[in-house]
């Protein structure tokens, strides 16, 4: 009979500087790992959000000597390529000693950016690697060599797993993004009259001109109407597209209109706010504001295409309109601002649906499944 084995130790690496999407998830996947079954070990950049996440749940942490520009916390901070190159070739090495003194067992690439000196650590050092993919894009070659060395790939959907489809088939794992449903949870506190909120970073696959467009069919309906716009840019391009954003609402005479809050510390508060979550990707791999609304009993209009389009049953937990169609996204929104009852429903039935299928506990416990599973295989 095979002796019991201990927790896998299993290092997770992430390269961005802020506490983004990803980087909740990740945080999300420690808070709810059986640590019996698992032992955590966290590399990221120093001065990360999830350092920051690390040191106050007692998660081991390790600086990484890497990271990625997109992320920057000033949002306009700017790596060479030769400094970029030279990062990874630190950051290789450094996880590989760190793989050794640690007696790591699986590397987990918490994104793309993280699987570029994760992939290259863990086939030289011979360690398996989880490769966890969140975007709808195959950032090929890069993208194609992960897919190579990587154990497993984990797609947070149906839509970010098509790029890893066919040659890598037999690897691919569906694991959806866990929420917190306890924290994300209605509180009874009441709406703020026809407010419709936007919460996430501004760039421009976000899509959040076409919310600010859509603006002027909302008003012709419900004139009272006000958007609130949380979250910041985090890169020179997304400050540009801020600006862009901004000059269309001047266009469009909505001064008055819009909100403008940046950062979002407490986004259950902010969600809570909204009588409406608007999600106006036009590209989105599954959509953590529109699954932590959902999680809050609000009703929410988004694109038909990717993860909204997998989770969302059409006017039973959420709306889908015509991906670009500004006039749609507008009529769909003061559809529901009108229509209180309606919109109620919609919020409850939503929630149950996050309950049902995107926990934290639940994804932490698929990933779980998937290191025994590799850990079985030897």
């Amino acid at each position: 009979m095979a002796e019991p084995r201990g927790p896998i130790r299993v290092l997770y690496v992430d390269a961005g500087f802020g506490l983004a999407g990803g980087q909740y998830s990740l945080a999300e996947i420690l808070r709810c790992l059986e640590r019996s079954r698992v032992s955590p070990i966290v590399s990221s950049p120093r001065g990360s959000g999830i350092e920051e996440f690390c040191r106050e749940s007692g998660v081991k942490w390790f600086p990484l000597p890497f990271a990625t520009p997109q992320i920057r916390p000033d949002g306009t901070a700017h790596i060479s390529r030769a400094a970029g190159l030279l990062g990874s070739l630190r950051g290789v090495g450094y996880l590989m000693r760190l793989t050794a003194s640690e007696g790591v067992e699986i590397i987990h690439a918490n994104s793309f950016r993280a699987a570029v000196v994760a992939c290259a650590a863990g086939l030289l050092s011979k360690t398996p690697v989880v490769f966890h993919n969140r975007t709808v894009y195959s950032h090929y070659p890069v993208g194609e060599f992960a897919a190579l060395v990587s154990r497993r790939i984990v797609a947070i959907s149906k839509t970010t797993a098509m790029p890893y489809e066919g040659r890598h088939g037999e690897k691919l794992r569906i694991v959806p993004i866990g929420i917190d449903v306890d924290r994300f949870s209605p509180k009874g506190r009441a709406t703020e009259g026809a407010l419709i909120g936007y919460l996430g970073r501004i760039s421009p696959e976000k899509g959040l001109v076409h919310l600010v467009r859509s603006t002027t069919h909302i008003l012709r309906r419900v004139p009272d109407a006000r958007i609130v716009v949380g979250g910041r840019p985090f890169t020179a391009d997304g400050v540009r597209y801020m600006e862009h954003v901004k000059r269309e609402a001047a266009g469009l005479e909505l001064a008055g209109k819009i909100d403008w809050v940046g950062q979002v510390e407490d986004a259950p508060s902010f969600l809570e706010r909204a009588a409406v979550i608007a999600v106006p990707s036009r590209e989105e791999g599954l959509g953590r504001t529109m699954l932590e609304a959902m999680s809050m009993g609000k009703p929410v209009v988004a694109f038909d295409s990717g993860g909204p389009a997998e989770t969302i049953t059409q006017g039973v937990d959420g709306v889908l309109v015509p991906p670009g169609d500004d006039e749609a996204l507008g009529d769909a929104i003061a559809g529901l601002l009108s229509d209180p009852s309606r919109a109620r429903v919609m919020g409850e039935n939503a929630r149950n649906l996050v309950i049902d299928r995107y926990s934290s506990t639940a994804s932490a416990g698929a990933l779980v499944e998937i290191y025994e599973e590799i850990a079985t295989d030897g």
